[in-house]
């Protein structure tokens, strides 16, 4: 996947976001994205998170560059680990 693609990708997600929130408008924003991610997107790393920031209506966002991501359902017998992910959270009240 070319780094433009992963760029666009960002923005999408914000817009997707967006749309599950009645109002349209989020108040807040977190992302937590990939150290790894940011190595391989170089020189356009913040190039995904401002596509992202853009994409959800230019509020306050806050995150930082994490190592190493995991997560597991209830029915999962152990935990799932995760590589070059972008987590974006927004809020909404």
């Amino acid at each position: 996947v070319k780094a433009d693609k992963i760029v666009e990708i960002a923005g999408l997600l914000g817009r997707e976001i967006i749309e599950q929130i009645p109002s349209k408008k989020g108040e807040i924003g977190f992302v937590f994205d990939c150290i790894t991610r940011k190595l391989f997107l170089i020189p356009q790393a913040e190039k995904e998170i401002k596509k992202f920031y853009l994409s959800v209506g230019e509020i306050p966002i806050f995150g930082f560059f994490s190592y190493g991501e995991f997560c597991s359902l209830p029915s999962d017998k152990e935990w799932l680990v995760h590589n070059e992910t972008f987590t974006g959270v927004i809020l909404s009240e």
